[in-house]
């Protein structure tokens, strides 16, 4: 199960010698912290999308990063396309108190991080057999479609998108819930976490295969309070942000907020700035990798707990790209960022 980087990706030289972090399985990447007083984890991903387990921050591949983590934390990173089981306790918990019954999973759930069509199969010990679970992305289409096999007993999928204008099984709507706890109450439905962006999915005891499909989904927003910042704050005093908080105190010359982003192809592709500008029409200088392309207009929002959401074109390079957001001499009043998203095509 532990596997050495450099096994895992051999025709990636800068795997050769990595002694601090590993593969586990095939999609995950743990990579402890070793040094005492140590607060800055240096850790390499390989080429590819992958997603903090923890906190759902995407990060491009290819590159050596940077992590903010003491003796307590355990960066662990998620490969995009990975499709992991898991027996949570009745509350999703990772880390919580199971049963260990041979006869029934505790909470069965598959947590699913989209990218192409994906499958993963999975050895179903109770139930016996390998059964496999089939992830269908189709970001260009807003649907990501997800073929769960025969399971006699209650299953949950967790996928990670945005959030969804419907879900279906087997072409009919389920019922969606505004709370984890009530989705917890209830046969089946679905909820959508705004912290973790994950589109939970509960399904029924079935003894033959469900198709699920998520409609209006697009790929997972990036973050203000994980990107690059300068000069400028996090906060949570304001509702309705999404993820764990948003930049606060963006409010002078020289601040900016700076994201790396990553697309499948090179294009041309539409940018969502999810913001608030509760003190009148604000605006912002956009920068594509070190190039500035626009001043955005953030119009005014009706109070700092209200978020609006501003588009600009951006042609990125297929890969990594860096997408600045920041306070130039032609930008304007003081606003709240929370996040940006690209929509993939």
């Amino acid at each position: 199960m532990m596997r050495a980087m450099a096994l895992e990706y051999p025709t990636d030289s800068s795997t050769y010698g990595l002694t601090q972090q590993y593969m586990f399985g095939g999609n995950l990447l743990v990579a402890p912290v070793m040094n005492q007083g140590e607060t800055n984890k240096s850790l390499y991903l390989p080429q590819g999308d992958w997603i903090d387990f923890w906190y759902g921050a995407q990060r491009p591949g290819g590159r050596t990063i940077s992590y903010s983590a003491g003796v307590d934390d355990l960066p662990v990173f998620v490969k995009s396309g990975s499709i992991l089981p898991m027996n949570l306790n009745a509350s999703y918990q990772v880390g919580g108190t199971i049963g260990n019954s041979l006869t029934s999973y505790t909470n069965l759930s598959f947590r699913i991080y989209p990218l192409g069509t994906t499958t993963y199969d999975w050895n179903d010990d109770i139930g016996g057999s390998v059964k496999t679970i089939t992830s269908t992305e189709q970001y260009g289409l807003s649907k990501e479609t997800v073929s769960v096999p025969a399971i006699n007993q209650t299953k949950t999928l967790q996928v990670f998108t945005t959030k969804p204008s419907s879900v279906t099984v087997g072409g009919t709507a389920m019922t969606e819930y505004s709370s984890l706890s009530s989705l917890i109450s209830a046969s089946t439905g679905w909820f959508y976490d705004t912290v973790q962006k994950f589109t939970y999915v509960k399904l029924g005891a079935s003894a033959s295969a469900q198709s699920v499909v998520l409609n209006g989904v697009n790929k997972v927003e990036y973050e203000a309070e994980f990107a690059a910042q300068t000069g400028v704050s996090t906060n949570t005093n304001h509702t309705g942000y999404m993820g764990t908080g948003f930049v606060d105190s963006f409010d002078a010359v020289g601040k900016s907020v700076s994201f790396d982003v990553s697309v499948k192809a090179a294009g041309t592709y539409t940018m969502k700035v999810r913001y608030s500008s509760g003190g009148g029409n604000g605006s912002r200088a956009i920068y594509v990798n070190n190039s500035k392309i626009t001043d955005l207009t953030l119009p005014l929002t009706t109070n700092w707990d209200t978020w609006g959401t501003a588009t600009v074109s951006v042609t990125l390079n297929a890969g990594l790209n860096t997408v600045k957001v920041s306070y130039d001499s032609t930008s304007s009043l003081g606003i709240n960022l929370d996040n940006i998203a690209i929509m993939e095509q």
